[in-house]
């Protein structure tokens, strides 16, 4: 588990993984830490997208290259971001 923030809106996020027994990436559990809000519902669901793209076969690099960027490269919306977060993530441990 480790953390991502804030985000463009201000909020962090905390970023859990599951993994499959060889060490894969399986599921992405993500919260923003705000109780009844839509934040937490987007975060959620974020987390159930990715963990079904990577339990498909989908890399984390396709997802990378697939979301929408600002004209300095960094991603725009919480998908892209949290993807990078756990990239380098992945690529520090």
């Amino acid at each position: 588990m480790f953390s991502r923030g804030p985000h463009d809106n201000g909020t962090s996020y905390t970023i859990g993984l599951g993994r499959y027994p060889d060490g894969r990436l399986a599921e992405v559990f993500v919260d923003c830490h705000k109780l009844a809000s839509s934040l937490t519902d987007d975060a959620r669901d974020v987390g159930i997208a990715l963990s079904i793209q990577l339990q498909h076969g989908v890399p984390l690099a396709a997802l990378a290259g697939a979301v929408a960027r600002r004209p300095d490269g960094a991603p725009c919306g919480l998908t892209g971001g949290l993807v990078e977060a756990i990239m380098k993530y992945e690529a520090a441990a």
